[in-house]
């Protein structure tokens, strides 16, 4: 992957020294943000301890990297997306231990945000309210929650995000990196495209953003060496009370070498928001979700779920076909973006069909036990997905009550025919009693004399 970026660091317009940190190394595909905090240049010295610790951890894991690179599989990038978090874990703890050692430093911190690229994706990870956002074609997607009481309360609708400049408890962060001797590290993985950019940033640049359309607009409007320029000068016209630093991070190429999936990151995306299940997600949740999920192919014929077997892996087709069969009988054929299985990711239940590929076919795939895992992390997430699937699971039951309605009509109607009283002769005839025994005629009615 061919990358190109920038960076700045700037004191801001109120401050008298700097205890932001950026970090830009390209070899490793290395970039990092660090907002420090502290008395004493403490603050700065959490930062700068910070990412060189990361920074050194991850050089020594070059081998890893490179293992990625030669064969980009779905576990050999949990071993580094495991590797990131525990650098910034043993940076956590470091800094910690500083402190303990030095009573003028005790209590100082980082926030962090990072990004590493490899292969045909990036690493993010983050502790604090820094940020990362991604803009891809024409949109910004924040791809980091704040861990600030602010976020908390925004997410949990006791606060608007238009009250959150002026709420008191504003600047107060949940997670820091040094205050604590461990801390929880958010991690993500995400497919790159060419021509993404990703910005890394301080609150001292995001505090002053009107909302994501100003960003894309900035984004759209300077290249990449005057962009970063372009948001220092963002944040001093609002009146940059913080110190101010912005990363860059563009994406000129993507060489696609198939990995594990071969299916591109823009494709699976819209997979996902074709099922009803992911409909009400945001990009970045589906981002989050598409770190669960793998790729696989099959050829024609190959039976990708066995009627009465047990498992809670829910399949979407992302191309070719597939059909279900229950006993051998063929009840459906599914295509490109139909899910199936996604009952199993409630219970793990015995397969009520069979689904074989009719065609060469690749499906994306999750694990019940990781959704769960994720979703434990995730709970506004949860919410939002549980919502959908009680939706979806309505749907199939209204559906599966009309059709077992018209059946019951359809059969009521068979059935009043076979009793219907009928003709003989142009007489009606009212009862069974009424009707000629064999090849016998009804009796001659008398004539009339005339």
């Amino acid at each position: 992957m061919r990358i190109s970026a920038s960076g700045q660091t700037d004191v801001g317009c109120e401050r008298d020294h700097n205890e932001d940190t950026c970090l830009m190394d390209a070899e490793l595909g290395l970039y990092i943000v660090c907002d420090g905090m502290g008395g004493h240049a403490a603050g700065e010295i959490a930062s700068q301890e910070t990412a060189r610790l990361v920074q050194a951890k991850i050089r020594e894991q070059r081998a890893l990297l490179a293992a990625y690179d030669t064969t980009p599989t779905f576990e050999q990038r949990a071993q580094v997306v495991r590797m990131v978090s525990e650098a910034i874990q043993e940076a956590c703890a470091h800094i910690y231990a500083m402190g303990q050692r030095d009573i003028t430093k005790r209590g100082m911190g980082t926030t962090i945000v990072l990004l590493l690229t490899l292969g045909e994706g990036a690493i993010v990870a983050h502790v604090g309210d820094s940020r990362v956002y991604l803009i891809r074609d024409r949109q910004a997607h924040q791809l980091t929650e704040d861990h600030s009481m602010a976020w908390y309360m925004v997410k949990s609708g006791k606060l608007s995000k238009a009250d959150v400049a002026t709420w008191p408890y504003s600047n107060v962060i949940t997670r820091s990196i040094g205050t604590k001797a461990t801390v929880e590290v958010d991690t993500l993985f995400v497919e790159c495209l060419t021509h993404d950019r990703f910005l890394l940033c301080s609150d001292g640049f995001h505090n002053y953003l009107e909302d994501d359309a100003e960003l894309v607009h900035m984004s759209t409007k300077f290249p990449l060496e005057a962009l970063v320029p372009a948001c220092i000068d963002r944040a001093h016209t609002g009146g940059a009370s913080d110190n101010v630093t912005v990363v860059v991070v563009q994406v000129d190429s993507v060489p696609r070498t198939g990995g594990e999936s071969g299916v591109s990151a823009m494709r699976k995306v819209e997979a996902l928001k074709r099922i009803r299940l992911f409909s009400t997600c945001e990009t970045h949740e589906l981002v989050r979700i598409l770190n669960i999920v793998h790729v696989r192919s099959h050829e024609p014929g190959e039976v990708i779920i066995a009627e009465d077997t047990v498992g809670d892996d829910f399949f979407i087709v992302v191309s070719g076909r597939v059909e279900v069969l229950t006993k051998g009988q063929h009840l459906h054929t599914l295509g490109p973006g139909a899910p199936f299985g996604e009952t199993a990711l409630l219970d793990h239940v015995t397969r009520a069909a069979t689904v074989r590929a009719l065609e060469a076919t690749k499906t994306m795939f999750l694990h019940g036990k990781d959704f769960y895992a994720m979703l434990e992390q995730e709970p506004t997430m949860a919410v939002k997905l549980f919502r959908s699937f009680v939706a979806t699971l309505h749907q199939r039951l209204r559906t599966s009550t009309t059709d077992l309605l018209a059946a019951r009509g359809a059969l009521a109607s068979f059935a009043q025919q076979v009793h219907a009283p009928r003709r003989h002769d142009h007489t009606t005839v009212l009862d069974g009693s009424a009707l000629p025994q064999g090849n016998e005629l009804p009796p001659k009615a008398p004539e009339e004399p005339g």
